[in-house]
């Protein structure tokens, strides 16, 4: 009895074990996972406008190279030291040709003014009319130099002494025509007045003309 219950639902029970096989296969179909999209990969873009591709697995990227530019160093050399130097030198150029001027001047007019004394006391010394003569002669000329020389200095821009340096030309031109004069009251047959102004004149000028130069200096 049992083994003919057996036989009798064999057919039945094939058919449950078909129907849970298919069963399982349908649940396995619809659990199955989906197919992934592959992912892409990221471009790097370099500023050269290359394409570098994502470094695969194991590898290692060779370190990027950093170009270092060194701008070109440009040394400029300020004219302010040079253009200082140049103006102290050409001031004290100007102010050495004063001194030498000066120098000159006093010189020229020690001289006449010690040969018009000699001559007012030739009483008491051996001075000769002639030596009087030649040295206001050669008086004349060398003021005439000094005048000349004088007029080519010129005073540098870089200090304001224009109306002093002209106030010491001025005194300095005059001097030629002064000592001519003594010489002329000397010739004359006066008793030396008019040597003697002269002479004040040209003492007067050489004021001038050191008070003008001091002004410079100060």
């Amino acid at each position: 009895m049992r083994s003919v219950l057996i036989s009798s639902n064999t057919p039945l029970r094939c058919s449950i074990l078909v129907a849970l096989m298919l069963l399982a296969l349908a649940a396995g179909a619809s659990c199955s996972p989906g197919t992934e999209e592959p992912v892409e990969e990221e471009s790097t873009t370099t500023e050269a406008g290359s394409t570098t591709g994502a470094t695969a697995p194991g590898t290692t990227s060779p370190p990027e190279s950093t170009a270092t530019t060194v701008s070109p160093t440009t040394t400029t050399t300020s004219a302010t030291n040079t253009t200082t130097l140049t103006s102290t030198e050409s001031v004290l150029s100007y102010q050495r040709d004063l001194l030498t001027a000066e120098a000159a001047v006093s010189e020229l007019v020690g001289q006449v003014r010690s040969i018009n004394d000699q001559w007012d006391n030739r009483s008491g010394n051996s001075v000769a009319y002639s030596d009087v003569e030649a040295t206001l002669e050669d008086a004349v000329q060398r003021a005439q130099d000094l005048a000349e020389t004088f007029q080519a200095i010129e005073a540098p821009p870089e200090i304001d002494v224009s109306e002093a340096h002209q106030f010491a030309g001025r005194a300095v031109a005059r001097m030629p025509d002064l000592i001519s004069e003594m010489l002329a009251g000397l010739r004359s047959s006066d008793t030396g007045q008019a040597r003697q102004a002269a002479l004040a004149k040209l003492l007067a000028a050489f004021d001038i003309f050191k008070e003008a130069l001091k002004s410079i200096a100060a």
